[in-house]
Order: C-alpha cells, then sequence, then structure tokens
C-alpha cells in the first residue's frame, strides 16, 4: 500500500502485515471467502481488494473489497458461473478489475455496488491480470491469442495489438504512468520482455 504496509488473505482474513518485521498488525474477517488469489490497494490507500478463484476452494469464485478505515468487507461473487479470477487493480475512480481465467474481465463498482463482466473481441482469449493506468482504461494480456488488450470502460470499446510471437503468456502487466501515452510492460512466461508504446 502507499504507506509501505503489506496485505494478503489467509484462512478466511485479510490480513495487514508490518513490512519490517513481517508479523500481522490487524486481521478483518471475511465470511464466504477463504482467501483471495490477487491482493491490492487503491490508489488512495484507503481501499484493498482481491480476485477469488484459482487457489481458492472451486466453489469460491468473486472478488472481495474492503475499506480500510472502517473494516466493511464485502465478498461480491460471480453472475455468470465461476470465471476463476485472478490478479487485479483499483482503477482511479475506485473500481476492482480482475482478469478472470474463463475469459472475462470483471469489474465492481463499490459505489454503486454493481458487478459487471466483460468479454474481448477475440474469441477463447483468457485473462490473468487486468491493470488500470491513470486515464481509467485496462491493460490485460490475453493470454492463448497472442494480443495485449487496452479496454476503454468509457465507451466499452477495445483496441488489441498483435504481439511479435503467436502467443501471450502475460502473468503480470506493468503500467508506466509517467509516459504520455501510458508505456506498458510485460515479462512473458517464454522468457522475454514485451513493452507496448500506443500512439495514442
Amino acid at each position: 500500500s502507499p504507506d509501505g504496509s503489506l496485505w494478503r488473505t489467509a484462512r478466511g482474513k485479510i490480513n495487514e502485515y508490518d513490512p519490517d518485521t513481517g508479523m500481522p498488525i490487524r486481521s478483518f474477517q471475511m465470511k464466504k471467502f477463504r482467501s483471495t488469489y490477487g491482493n491490492f490497494i487503491s490508489w488512495d490507500g484507503n481501499y484493498f481488494g482481491g480476485g477469488v478463484g484459482g487457489a481458492a476452494p472451486s466453489e469460491e469464485d468473486g472478488i472481495v473489497w474492503m475499506d480500510i478505515r472502517t473494516g466493511e468487507v464485502r465478498e461480491i461473487d460471480t453472475t455468470n458461473g465461476p470465471q476463476d479470477l485472478s490478479r487485479g487493480t483499483f482503477d482511479p475512480s475506485g473500481n476492482i478489475w480482475v482478469g478472470g481465467k474463463h475469459g472475462v474481465l470483471a469489474k465492481y463498482d463499490p459505489k454503486a455496488n454493481i458487478y459487471s463482466e466483460y468479454t474481448s473481441p477475440t474469441p477463447y482469449g483468457t485473462f490473468y491480470n487486468a491493470e488500470a493506468d491513470k486515464n481509467g482504461e485496462i491493460w490485460a494480456g490475453i493470454n492463448r491469442a497472442g494480443k495485449m488488450g487496452r479496454f476503454n470502460p468509457k465507451t466499452e470499446q477495445w483496441i488489441e495489438y498483435w504481439l511479435a510471437e503467436p502467443y501471450s503468456y502475460n502473468w503480470n502487466t506493468y503500467v508506466d504512468n509517467t509516459t504520455t501515452p501510458v508505456t506498458v510492460w510485460y515479462g512473458d512466461q517464454y522468457g522475454y520482455i514485451v513493452r507496448v508504446q500506443p500512439l495514442e
């Protein structure tokens, strides 16, 4: 988080850890889920988020959101069956975005308390991670499709970038917001680093 604390879930709790000692500072109980696959903090440091799927038991699938200031925890189920949600991010507006290994980008809007799912125009592509840039657009490797996806939530339009090789195993995307336009990086499973420099 921005203050340097570390967060992760385990055994039905969201835990905050001291980065110097590795010891837990606070714990917050979840009622439905046992753990999250990914753990991330909002840009302002006030909220915790996580995707539920993969390592969690198969009957668990959804998103966890927590207000760090009040301790309020929400556990949101997927709406169209299991999506195996994994890693994600908060966007600048405070919405959660998570990549789903069954082919969706999942969004949770905590202000409206609405969960939504979006699919790529490329059939059979899957997502493992989702990262928001400073403009609120969402970047995610479209695994098994050889592409990087860029989704604009305001227009619900996709831009897809063909990669140099006919595969894309992007487990974790990094967005460099210091450039204009933003620059997107990821390390591919097959041993090379990819940089995407959009023209706009």
